[in-house]
């Protein structure tokens, strides 16, 4: 619920106010950052607001609502805020609230206008990006629980129910997406999304590492992480990862993936990535993926329903 005092009630009603707008994120795995409209920076609990990049929300709610709210925040380049951890998903869930303060007053006395989590940010130019603001009480508003699909719900290959680990209940007679994982490097670039990988990391022969992870079979295609490149930040070691969306052999050394959505930044040649196994989770597929054991059939950790009737089976014919 929205609270504001006495005092700054009676300051909003002068007609000259000292009023600005203060910006709190807390990252994920990092520190909090403040960035603030008003010109000259502020610490507030502890927490430098900046005023070197003078963030201001483009648009705020006059009220919080108890669905997903959306703003744009427009976040201009040149000082403290660094588009490129934006860029490489560095903000991505991390908690944010944007309130209210007197400048010249206590700066503990505070209105907030919109608290959540940071969403999706779309990037701009060089000098800012819109950013999708999640109320609190978006999760409300997301489905929970399983749901009656022929398609496994597990969110990849190799983790969670996948694997079955122990302490999820399970007996770790799953596999292990650490085991089915390679590392590529970028020989030739065409643009952001399609790449040739030589895979193996020198730790075995490409055709191994290929056979390893199955991307010869569109079924097993996964995704490829940065580990090394403008693609991977090292000061959070977060690398961008996207889905492969297809694998051409090029010769016995290197094959050209192409991704589903291209990458932030372009790849370099010798840039490293993690290629990931992967499934289309599938009943019949995952017949073929390997369990932990190392052999073949892991579909008793299979988490869909594939003998369910099809709406066609089961539609009244007139």
């Amino acid at each position: 619920m929205r609270t504001i005092s006495v005092t700054f009630e009676e300051h909003l009603g002068k007609l000259e106010t000292s009023y600005a707008y203060f910006l709190l994120i807390e990252p994920v795995n990092g520190l909090p950052e403040g960035y603030t409209s008003h010109d000259l920076s502020h610490t507030i609990n502890g927490v430098l607001y900046d005023a070197e990049s003078n963030q201001a929300p483009s648009r705020v709610p006059t009220r919080l609502k108890l669905n997903t709210d959306a703003s744009e925040t427009v976040m201009l380049g040149g000082g403290s805020f660094d588009l490129r951890r934006l860029k490489l998903g560095y903000y991505l869930n991390a908690k944010y609230r944007i309130f209210a303060a007197n400048y010249e007053g206590d700066l503990t006395d505070q209105v907030t206008l919109m608290a959540g989590t940071i969403g999706q940010a779309e990037i701009e130019d060089d000098r800012r990006a819109t950013v999708q603001l999640n109320s609190l009480a978006a999760p409300a508003n997301k489905p929970f629980g399983r749901q009656t699909s022929p398609l496994c719900d597990c969110p990849r290959f190799g983790r969670g129910r996948c694997r079955n680990p122990s302490d999820e209940g399970g007996l770790d007679d799953g596999p292990d997406i650490a085991t089915y994982t390679v590392t590529g490097m970028v020989q030739s670039v065409t643009d952001k999304s399609r790449f040739v990988l030589t895979l193996g990391g020198g730790l075995m022969t490409h055709a191994a590492a290929l056979a390893l992870i199955g991307w010869s079979d569109p079924r097993f295609l996964g995704i490829v992480r940065a580990s090394a490149g403008d693609n991977f930040n090292e000061d959070t070691s977060v690398g961008v990862e996207e889905v492969v969306k297809s694998y051409t052999v090029l010769s016995p050394t290197a094959g050209e993936v192409v991704l589903r959505v291209p990458l932030p930044y372009l790849p370099q040649a010798e840039d490293t990535f993690f290629c990931e196994r992967g499934c289309d989770k599938a009943w019949a597929t995952c017949k073929l993926q390997p369990n932990g054991a190392g052999g073949v059939s892991n579909h008793f950790n299979f988490r869909g329903f594939p003998y369910i009737p099809l709406e066609a089976v089961t539609r009244r014919q007139s």
